[in-house]
């Protein structure tokens, strides 16, 4: 009989080298003021995400750049000098890579003399016709001076069509419903102009900036306003003005009386939000007068804080590249 004497589970060499160097690449990062988060055991071709952070400050801003970490014990590097050296980067990272729609730079660590250094090897829209990356040890270095030269790659989060996969951490979500306390009543008038265009033109007849916080249709106009207090009574028959109860109409199960309520709830809502960008469908800040930057102080769930609602993004010259503004598309829920 042979008795074979069973093997415990063990860890690898390398898993232990790539350990380390993930917490180098994540300590210099946070060195340079920004956030390294990483992505959790599983991982294809991309170890974390980069994320700008403001050091005077504290703010983010969703500008990201991903990162895949390379790192070896003490092995010298292809055509090694004092100067330089390459790497040629494997073919699935490379394939990998082509996919990706965020910045995406190798950081290649060798903990034996703890050096790190990093180069951007995709850039979204631009693909990648060469395996070998060529590093210059005095510019390429991944410390605290290269802080401004990966800054100058990330990719903005809020640019159309950045998608991002979700990180294997959990995430606590906020819900940030609003509750909509609705008037005790509707008024409701009878009109000669049997759409919403032909009531407007009426409007525009008499005053340049009417009110805009009705719906009419069918020769009926709705509103939460008092018709006779405002300019809709040069537009109704005023002897029909009807006081009805709100309930009528948000609580019924009619879908042209539904879909004709929650249209008077938008325009309300944008009577009352202005400025709204009428091709995005969204409601925003304005740039602050004189200036542009604006932020505005709130109490969060712990400590009274603030947020940039309106922040302009300049060029190294100063002047105004583009303007972030902070806004919001409204959606009704019953």
């Amino acid at each position: 009989m042979t008795i074979v004497a069973s093997r415990g589970k063990t860890v690898r060499p390398n898993q232990i080298t790539g350990e380390h160097g993930a917490a180098l690449v994540k300590a210099r990062a946070h060195a340079m003021g920004f956030l390294y988060s990483p992505y959790g055991p599983v991982e294809a071709g991309i170890d974390g995400v980069i994320e700008l952070r403001d050091r005077r400050r504290g703010e983010v801003g969703g500008q990201l750049v991903a990162v895949q970490i390379k790192t070896t014990q003490d092995e010298r590097y292809t055509a090694e000098s004092e100067d330089s050296f390459e790497y040629l980067c494997r073919p699935e990272d490379i394939a990998y890579w082509q996919q990706a729609n965020v910045p995406v730079i190798v950081v290649l660590v060798r903990l034996g003399d703890d050096s790190a250094y990093w180069k951007l090897v995709r850039t979204p829209g631009v693909s990648i016709t060469d395996r070998r990356l060529r590093i210059d040890k005095a510019e390429d270095r991944f410390d605290t001076a290269a802080a401004d030269a990966i800054a100058a790659v990330t990719m903005d989060q809020a640019q159309p069509g950045i998608w991002l996969p979700p990180s294997a951490k959990p995430d606590n979500l906020l819900f940030n419903a609003v509750k909509v306390i609705l008037p005790c009543v509707i008024q409701a008038a009878a009109t000669p102009h049997r759409a919403g265009r032909e009531v407007l033109r009426a409007l525009l007849d008499i005053n340049d900036h009417p009110p805009g916080a009705w719906v009419a249709r069918g020769g009926r106009l709705l509103t939460f306003l008092d018709i006779e207090a405002t300019l809709l009574r040069e537009v109704v028959d005023v002897g029909t003005i009807d006081p009805l109860e709100v309930e009528e109409f948000s609580q019924t199960e009619d879908e042209d009386e539904r879909r004709l309520f929650v249209e008077l709830l938008n325009r309300t809502l944008r009577y009352q939000l202005d400025p709204w960008n009428k091709s995005l469908k969204l409601y925003y800040y304005p740039a602050a007068l004189p200036g542009i930057d604006r932020a505005l102080r709130y109490q969060s769930l712990k400590n009274e804080t603030s947020r940039g609602v309106v922040t302009a993004k300049r060029r190294s010259d100063g002047s105004v590249s583009y303007v972030r503004h902070s806004a919001f598309a409204a959606r009704f829920w019953r």
